[in-house]
């Protein structure tokens, strides 16, 4: 793991831009603007930590989100939060759970730039190995299918904010209860990432799963989940 010494000399002096604020409109986030080799950096990072269980998409989304931008935020490192609702269905690196349905899925976010005019990027490596535009990330989402997916909207928000828009209000600060639900969720899913490991070849990863909400599980080849 990179240590924290280093981060803070990469990133003490980033600047910063900002994004709308979905969760109080007419106002704006503050996101840091990281150069192309330290947003690798960060991402690598991020999946250094074992603790998050990046090899379990189904569900989770909302605490690795969390759990990304808290780890960014202790190196001085400014994070908001990209929502994507609607009928999503994405293709994952996970043998065990090739293919997913979710109703929203949320991922933090970063400005980089490469000396030029600075780009949104998303931090995903549940579906990615590197940081990618809002564009790349959402065109992930819409594997073709029965019934078809389809995107309804895209929307921003701090990185204090946990759920989906329509579940929680606009929040200025780290929530007590929040951070404890990311613990639990990533502690459960990252014993059902071992357990999944060890059926091996035994378990057939083929189905769909499905995902619609903020928490729960995912059960069965065709079973249903909240995202």
């Amino acid at each position: 793991m990179i240590t924290r010494i280093l981060f803070l000399a990469l990133f003490a002096l980033a600047a910063t831009m900002t994004i709308p604020d979905a969760f109080a409109p007419g106002k704006d986030v503050d996101v840091s603007v990281l150069s192309t080799a330290q947003a690798d950096r960060l991402f690598t990072e991020f999946k250094s930590h074992t603790e998050i269980p990046f090899n379990y998409p189904p569900d989770g989304c909302y605490a690795r989100a969390t759990a990304m931008s808290k780890i960014a935020e202790e190196e001085k490192i400014e994070m908001g939060k990209v929502w994507a609702t609607g009928y999503l269905r994405v293709k994952t690196k996970s043998k065990y759970t090739p293919t997913i349905e979710w109703g929203y899925h949320v991922a933090p976010v970063v400005y980089v730039s490469d000396g030029g005019k600075p780009k949104l990027m998303v931090f995903d490596p549940s579906l990615f190995d590197k940081p990618v535009t809002v564009d790349e990330w959402t065109a992930k989402m819409n594997v073709d299918g029965n019934p078809k997916p389809h995107l309804d909207k895209i929307y921003y928000g701090a990185r204090y904010q946990f759920g989906p828009l329509d579940t929680e209000p606009k929040k200025y600060s780290w929530n007590k209860e929040d951070i404890e639900t990311s613990k639990e969720v990533m502690e459960e899913y990252t014993e059902t990432e071992k357990k999944l490991e060890a059926l091996g070849e035994g378990f057939n990863g083929g189905g769909s799963f499905f995902g619609s909400g903020s928490s729960g599980s995912s059960s069965g080849q065709t079973g249903q989940g909240v995202r």
